[in-house]
């Protein structure tokens, strides 16, 4: 599952947005231990354990 649908279903941080799914768009950026990704392209596994930072918490 894609770290966007874990930030938005499973822990309603719906400031992240679905934009294109193919990470071109950039709506769905979060900051992963400080770097800029793209969490539609991330898998939700990759982030286990790592500092994510959304808009919200901006």
């Amino acid at each position: 599952m894609p770290l966007l649908w874990v930030l938005r279903d499973r822990l309603k941080l719906t400031g992240t947005k679905f934009g294109c799914g193919k990470g071109l768009c950039g709506a769905c950026t979060v900051h992963l231990e400080g770097q800029a990704v793209r969490a539609c392209l991330i898998p939700a596994v990759a982030a286990n354990g790592r500092h994510v930072t959304t808009i919200e918490g901006l």
